[in-house]
């Protein structure tokens, strides 16, 4: 897809970088990283990571977010960006695995949900209480209305040029509710799983996703994780 040079795009993920440039770059070094590896499946896992690119920063469309940024407010809980982008996410690669009918890849929405929720947090307990908070998202749901009244129509221009599959964001908003359920009932066997490959496959999309964001943001994570936050580097 060509960009829509008829929307003046707005939204930023950084105080020099457009929210559009940085999903677009970060989705396509993530694709690009995965081809480059002599996996299985590198065809599906490179468009997986793509994905999840585009889709790690998707909440930093809210006015919260904008407006602590560009400094117009101090720090605000609502500005955190973490859990609403990562069940975008859950919903992107859902629909990419359900579209093309992937058979034994029905736990990798889940994954794509952890890697995005966890990749510049701890990695030490993969979930602990992530599935816990998934039954208060209060802030999450002030979030959505903030994004259908303030930048509704720049997403969808957005994921209109940049995303490989059809993104309808009413009905991700519209059945919200429905995909957290599923990702707390995935999350809760997920825990009790012997499955280890699936945690390999985290670690590996963790890498590989700071890897792509490093190229993106400058590795600020070898720098002071505050010092970062604080200027709006979280990516």
């Amino acid at each position: 897809m060509s960009m829509s040079f008829s929307f003046n795009f707005k939204l930023k993920s950084h105080p020099d970088k457009l929210l559009y440039e940085h999903l677009k770059n970060v989705g396509e070094l993530s694709r690009e990283i995965v081809l480059g590896k002599e996996i299985k499946n590198k065809d599906i896992y490179s468009e997986i990571a793509y994905l999840i690119g585009i889709a790690h920063d998707f909440a930093k469309a809210t006015t919260y977010f904008q407006d602590v940024l560009e400094k117009r407010i101090t720090k605000t809980e609502k500005a955190h960006h973490g859990m609403l982008s990562s069940i975008f996410g859950y919903y992107l690669v859902s629909e990419y695995i359900k579209s093309k009918k992937l058979d034994g890849f029905n736990e990798i929405p889940l994954v794509a949900w952890i890697v995005i929720l966890k990749h510049h947090g701890d990695i030490q307990d993969l979930l602990g209480r992530e599935v816990e908070k998934l039954k208060d998202l209060d802030i999450v749901e002030t979030q959505i209305e903030d994004i259908k009244r303030n930048s509704m129509e720049e997403l969808k221009e957005i994921y209109e040029d940049i995303s490989s599959i059809n993104v309808d964001l009413e009905g991700f908003f519209g059945k919200f509710g429905e995909t957290v359920k599923k990702i707390e009932s995935e999350g809760e066997s997920f825990v009790f799983s012997k499955n280890i490959d699936n945690y390999f496959l985290i670690f590996d999309f963790i890498f590989l996703f700071n890897s792509a964001g490093c190229g993106q943001a400058g590795c600020l994570r070898n720098r002071n994780r505050e010092f970062a936050e604080e200027e709006g580097y979280s990516f």
